[in-house]
């Protein structure tokens, strides 16, 4: 099938049913394609879609028999090869995910268990937590699915919800819930990405750099849901170090990056540190073509990252993430228009995007114009939501409160174990 009718095949169906079993279903269909890259003992490694599925179900068997119960289901796992599986095992063996910060305290994980009225939690960690709620030990787990025959397990009622947390840094920890429509009206915006820049969402098989944790929004949005909708390969890390990143892009060679700021700032303070050890001569050299670079995207933005990945600056980028580089999705927080400069220059193409907990991923930045890239802007809103902004009285510049509505926002909200309506003023 053409990879083009697929996506637009794909995007109908789920148009037809949104819910995460249609999700997961039409996921699964890219079969044979690669859906996780990753090095062990220094040797490359290949995972499809199609044992993607097998593994799913094996793992949605063992959950079955240890959480009977429904309800939902605590994944508290940072990002790794396995957690495909162990989502979608969770939401195949009938139960709903909430997703908790591996790295969250012990007092914090129960409080929002108790939020979410969870009673069971896959942990990468040991925990303390009380004896009526059941801990299931992650690397426990992966070793009784791997036992589990793959045709053991039958299909019952698929989960419904996902319920995502948010970091807690403006006060107490919130749980927000998005139901299968809400997941799948985001995953539906692709296609019209696909349609204003293909530089960011394209046809093919692409590679991914799986950076983010996926408890975090665009890590779980994006990474996982968006990418696997579309069949590309995530590369996964084994940890987060710079020798980690750059000895595995060299190798996987990502096409795709979505990170927050701090991945573009570690790279570019760490470039820049590079530059000012050269000779004068070659500092001269690097701020030139740099400029060129620049200019030259100004005018043609496809030539201009072309020659800058792949002749201007092909030993820097070779080094760094590699020189297939199409895009760098930035979102999470504010990136300085410096460091946008410089990447753009190296032809690493990034783009900026706005998203929160409450929200889902809400726009991004689709112009090809550098003005518009280096800007910082985070672009217009996506089909699924509307932007308004709601003007501060006092100010004579368009400054205030961004309110946000839409068919992706948050469809409920967890408090003491009760579901509550969403968060949300009057008309949404």
């Amino acid at each position: 099938m053409n990879s083009s009718y697929a996506l637009e095949h794909n995007c109908a169906l789920l148009e037809q049913s949104k819910t995460l079993e249609t999700l997961f279903r039409l996921t699964c269909g890219h079969g044979d394609a690669d859906a996780a890259l990753f090095l062990e003992n220094g040797e490359e490694k290949h995972w499809s879609y199609r044992q993607y599925e097998a593994m799913t179900r094996q793992y949605a068997a063992c959950l079955r028999r240890a959480f009977p119960e429904e309800g939902y289901i605590a994944i508290s796992v940072d990002t790794c090869k396995e957690w495909f599986s162990l989502f979608w095992g969770v939401i195949l063996s009938g139960h709903n995910a909430l997703l908790i910060d591996a790295a969250c305290a012990d007092e914090a994980a129960l409080r929002l268990l108790r939020e979410a009225d969870c009673h069971g939690i896959i942990t990468q960690r040991r925990r303390t937590l009380p004896q009526d709620v059941r801990s299931l030990d992650f690397s426990a787990l992966v070793g009784q699915a791997a036992a589990e025959p793959e045709d053991g397990f039958r299909d019952g009622a698929f989960g419904q919800c996902v319920a995502l947390c948010t970091s807690g840094t403006t006060g107490q920890s919130r749980v927000f819930v998005y139901d299968g429509e809400a997941i799948a009206e985001q995953v539906l915006n692709s296609k019209l990405i696909y349609e204003e820049n293909r530089r960011i969402v394209e046809e093919a098989n692409r590679r991914s750099l799986a950076f983010l944790p996926f408890h975090h929004v665009l890590g779980f949005m994006v990474d996982l849901l968006w990418c696997s909708f579309l069949g590309y390969a995530n590369i996964y890390l084994r940890d987060r170090t710079p020798a980690t990143i750059i000895e595995t892009s060299r190798r996987f060679q990502p096409e795709l990056v979505v990170a927050v700021p701090l991945l573009a700032n570690n790279l570019c303070t760490s470039l820049r540190k590079q530059v000012a050890r050269e000779s004068r001569l070659k500092r001269a050299l690097f701020a030139s073509a740099k400029n060129f670079s620049l200019n030259l995207q100004r005018v043609a933005p496809e030539a201009g990252l072309w020659l800058a990945e792949k002749i201007l600056f092909r030993r820097i980028t070779k080094s760094m993430l590699g020189t297939e580089v199409k895009c760098i999705i930035l979102g999470g927080s504010h990136t300085p228009q410096e460091q946008l400069k410089l990447l753009n220059a190296l032809g690493y193409y990034p783009v900026c995007g706005f998203g929160m907990t409450e929200t889902a991923v809400t726009s991004v930045e689709m112009s090809k114009r550098l003005k518009k890239r280096v800007s910082g802007s985070v672009g217009k809103p996506l089909r699924s939501v509307e932007y308004r902004l709601k003007d501060q009285e006092s100010s004579r510049v368009r400054r205030g409160e961004m309110l946000v509505r839409g068919k992706t926002v948050h469809t409920g909200r967890l408090h003491d174990g009760r579901m509550l309506p969403p968060d949300t003023l009057e008309g949404g």
